[in-house]
């Protein structure tokens, strides 16, 4: 059990090629920012079997029995496509699922993209099965899109709009009704991309996260009013929900060789600084 990890609590880690009879990336643990792809078992739990999965990306997992990408457990902000299951949940089976992407994933009798368990603030869409293509015997979708349109508070039937699908780009277009159409979990403050929620996707003045595991970009919000787009804010590393941070020039000096001069700001890890000269 566990071809990759068993009990295990994983962070930033690939899981690849592993093989085993119940979750054949993870059994039982938790794993978050961390990539699932190409695992094989022959019964539940392609990529993880009762784990919990915080924004990962699960693809290209297969199950023969069920959950093709998850059995059991629970997924927040998690992309999960391209897998299959022999029985039932092409994606998911039986499993709690918040703020996540379903798509392209199939099973051979019922859920393509998901069966059973509980949804809200995702987007199930373009799975494949016998019966139920999308979802089928879930206890709750909420504020969710998928298609038929599931009843239940807030959510769409309408094509999601993804960015490039073909080209496994699963972001949300400006113009999609999944932006800022979730409903608001304070506990949860980042998208896959670790970007901020919730942003003004659709740049009407009103920030509200989007429904998926990514937060759409509005070229020209300031979510925060701070005077620096979205966009800018993300680039630099500063966050575009919080007004009192942002990108500023602290001081410009004069050396002591008097030719030059010494610019100085507040730097974040993970970014690259460069500066160009124009006389």
């Amino acid at each position: 059990q566990g071809g990759g990890a068993n009990s295990a609590n994983l962070s930033n880690c690939i899981v690849s090629a592993n093989s085993a009879t119940l979750g054949g990336g993870i059994m039982l643990g938790s794993a978050s920012q961390c990539h699932f792809s190409r695992n094989a078992l022959t019964n539940s739990g392609g990529a993880a079997n009762f784990a919990a999965l915080t924004n990962c990306v699960v693809s290209t997992n297969t199950a023969g029995q069920n959950g093709g990408g998850i059995a059991a457990g629970s997924a927040v902000g998690s992309l999960i496509v391209r897998n299959g299951a022999g029985v039932f949940g092409g994606g998911t089976w039986s499993a709690n699922i918040v703020y996540c992407t379903i798509a392209d994933n199939a099973a051979t009798n019922e859920g393509g993209g998901v069966w059973g368990g509980s949804v809200t603030n995702s987007i199930i869409y373009f799975n494949t099965a016998s019966g139920g293509a999308n979802y089928t015997n879930t206890t709750a979708i909420l504020y969710s899109c998928s298609s038929p349109q599931p009843p239940g508070a807030g959510n769409r039937g309408t094509d999601p709009l993804f960015v490039n699908r073909a080209g496994g780009n699963y972001r949300i277009n400006t113009g999609s009704f999944c932006v800022d159409s979730a409903t608001n979990i304070p506990a949860i403050l980042f998208d896959l991309d670790g970007v901020p929620r919730a942003l003004d996707g659709n740049f009407n003045g009103v920030p509200g996260p989007d429904m998926g595991a990514y937060e759409t970009i509005h070229a020209s919000a300031d979510t925060d009013l701070d005077g620096q787009k979205d966009a800018d804010e993300v680039v630099a590393g500063t966050s575009p929900t919080n007004a009192a941070e942002f990108f500023e020039i602290a001081a410009i000096s004069a050396t002591n060789s008097g030719t030059a001069v010494a610019v100085s700001w507040k730097s974040v890890p993970g970014r690259m600084y460069g500066m160009e000269q124009n006389t």
